[in-house]
Parts: structure tokens; C-alpha cells; sequence
């Protein structure tokens, strides 16, 4: 007694057309899901932008600038500013010896995750 598994002969043909349907089903799929989604992309993008940027603490945040500006390598031979941090929102105060300090002060700072913005108040002396 033979037992067959498939009754149908599988061939190169046969493969291509599943692998077509399946590319096809999976397209009508993304399409109704597109339809059928309650939000618009811009609110889906700002709900996963907030889902993965948690607000820090400002006193954390404010460490974690104080610690990378004396440890770039950009920034870590120029005067340390004052910094001070107000719900993401970074303000520096001091003096650079040069505007492309200042620059280089501003950029390390703007690169610290969690901050919102950068307010650079250094005055170039």
C-alpha cells in the first residue's frame, strides 16, 4: 500500500505560484490594514516617537550634559559652561575662547539623548 502526502506533483511552476499568491495576499493584507487603521501616520509616528523617547529626570539630564561635554573630545579642553535644564530644554551660559567652540559646545550638547533643545547663551570672549 503507497501512501501519498500530496496528491499534486510539485514543480518549479507550482512553487512560483504560491510564492505569487502568497506575495499577493500579503499585499491585500497591508492594504486593508492601511484602511482599516484608526490614526493617521503623522500620530502613529509622534506615538512611537514618544513611546521611545522617555523623559529624564532634569537633574539626571543635567548631569548626563555636564558629563559629556567634559569628555568629548570637541569639548573637553574649553571652559565648561553653567549649564541648566528645564523639562528637556538645555541653557548653556559662559564664555568659549572662539565661535567654532561655541559650535562645538552647542553640537555635543544637542547630541545627549533626551534633549529637547538647545539654548546657547556662551558668549565668545
Amino acid at each position: 500500500m503507497k501512501i501519498v502526502l500530496f496528491p499534486i506533483k510539485v514543480t518549479g511552476r507550482s512553487i512560483r505560484w504560491v510564492g505569487l499568491r502568497r506575495l499577493a495576499l500579503m499585499g491585500v493584507g497591508a492594504t486593508l490594514a492601511l484602511l482599516l487603521t484608526p490614526t493617521t501616520g503623522a500620530e502613529m509616528r509622534a506615538r512611537l516617537s514618544g513611546l521611545v523617547t522617555r523623559r529624564v529626570p532634569d537633574a539626571d539630564l543635567a548631569a548626563r550634559v555636564r558629563h559629556e561635554l567634559s569628555h568629548s573630545p570637541r569639548t573637553w579642553h574649553l571652559p565648561q559652561p553653567s549649564v541648566s535644564v528645564l523639562q528637556g530644554r538645555v541653557v548653556l551660559a559662559g564664555e568659549a575662547p572662539h565661535a567654532t567652540g561655541r559650535a562645538d559646545l552647542e553640537r555635543v550638547v544637542a547630541s545627549v539623548p533626551g534633549v529637547v533643545s538647545v539654548e546657547n547663551e556662551i558668549i565668545v570672549a
